[in-house]
């Protein structure tokens, strides 16, 4: 496992990464990415909060379409935990 980035996304990017298969074909079968196992299709309306960018490419997303607020309805959300200074210990 890696040292954690500013973001403490260390252990998240590392269960990501075991998840995370690449796409290529195993006997004649194309494996998924993990944004394809959660449903996340290209041109989903989305909204990402303090995801770091190790994360996101650990997700493979496709292309979204990203909004600035949360108005409207989602296809997908996003929300990673900001550490605290009291939870670096």
């Amino acid at each position: 496992m890696g040292v954690p980035d500013q973001n403490g996304s260390a252990v998240a990017v590392a269960l990501l990464n075991e998840l995370s298969v690449p796409p290529v074909s195993v006997r004649g079968m194309a494996q998924r990415t993990v944004s394809q196992k959660m449903g996340v299709k290209e041109g989903s309306r989305a909204h990402l909060v303090n995801v770091p960018a190790s994360v996101l490419d650990a997700l493979r997303l496709p292309e979204l379409e990203l909004s600035g607020t949360l108005s409207g309805k989602f296809d997908y959300l996003d929300v990673a935990r900001v550490p605290r200074p009291s939870d670096r210990g």
